[in-house]
């Protein structure tokens, strides 16, 4: 049996392919959570999606074979989106059973809807329209972590 489900998650947006990836055929992009509670969502989904961690803070990379609408003003918005926008990512989650894997659990990016866009500019570098990159802080036995990286809204 298959399930579906509709999730919306807000956070920052990098490398927003819009068209395929020339290598892999796919629309992708990475997302920013833009709070802690956001990124474990995202985790107790069951996906097998691994999160990372840069210089910008966690993120997730997620995909889709189809092309998916991006909407900015209450439009579809055909421009790039530039590195650092603010916004709602929604995904389609799917769980089902496979002769092969047994129960697999995906998301396919369903849509980004745009609060705060950054304009897209080929010549500057991501770093410089990325969020802010978490604070370090040595703790009680010496030891450096990485605050908790938070989106304003």
């Amino acid at each position: 049996m298959t399930t579906r489900e509709r999730v919306d998650l807000k956070g920052v947006f990098h490398y927003v392919r819009k068209r395929p990836h020339p290598k892999f055929g796919k629309y992708s992009l990475k997302f920013y959570p833009k709070d802690a509670e956001t990124r474990k969502t995202v985790q107790s989904l069951g996906l097998k999606n691994a999160m990372h961690e840069d210089d910008d803070g966690f993120y997730f990379n997620f995909y889709s074979p189809d092309p998916f609408v991006v909407v900015y003003k209450g439009d579809a918005f055909e421009d790039f989106v530039g590195n650092g926008s603010k916004g709602v990512l929604s995904l389609i989650v799917e769980s089902f059973q496979s002769k092969n894997y047994g129960k697999i659990t995906r998301a396919l990016v369903d849509g980004l809807t745009i609060i705060d866009l950054v304009k897209f500019d080929p010549d500057e570098a991501p770093a410089q329209t990325a969020p802010a990159a978490p604070t370090t802080e040595a703790s009680a036995t010496g030891s450096a972590t990485a605050a908790k990286t938070e989106v304003p809204w």
